[in-house]
């Protein structure tokens, strides 16, 4: 028995060094690269983040406006997003919508139960195009907003 013992030995050693051997030299899987958005894509996603952001702060302040707020409520709320220059409402005066007594961000008379950007945003030189989306209760209004 004792002369078995060391080729017993020897034999489970270099079977454990075979083992380890192939174990440690498997080929490793190379991960696969992660698809990068397309240039396009990824300005389509800056843009509807900081439209989504603007209109989800708008409506914020015009569900439940600040003291300062008091009487220009609409305007007020245009101009203190933290996302707009100081001629966005005067700019937004222009185009008459809210002396016709509407929103002029929202369009509308009544604020939105919810408002979405599409992601799907056209930019074509100078030009940019957007879709919003309006919920007012169970009618949905999809307004399309131009830069110029």
């Amino acid at each position: 028995m004792k002369k078995l013992a060391l080729p017993i030995i020897i034999v489970v050693l270099l079977l454990g060094a075979i083992i380890y051997y192939f174990l440690r030299n498997q080929p490793t899987k190379t991960p696969e690269p992660t698809p990068q958005p397309s240039p396009a894509a990824q300005i389509n996603t800056i843009i509807s983040n900081v439209a989504g952001g603007y209109y989800n702060s708008y409506n914020t302040c015009i569900k439940n406006p600040p003291e300062a707020a008091k009487g220009m409520v609409s305007v007020y709320c245009q101009g203190n997003t933290g996302l707009t220059t100081a001629a966005f409402a005067a700019n937004l005066e222009k185009g008459g919508t809210a002396s016709a007594g509407a929103d002029p961000i929202f369009c509308a008379q009544s604020v939105p139960v919810k408002v979405t950007v599409d992601p799907d945003i056209q930019i074509t030189d100078n030009k940019a195009t957007a879709f919003i989306n309006e919920i007012f209760g169970s009618n949905q209004i999809k307004i399309q907003v131009e830069n110029r």
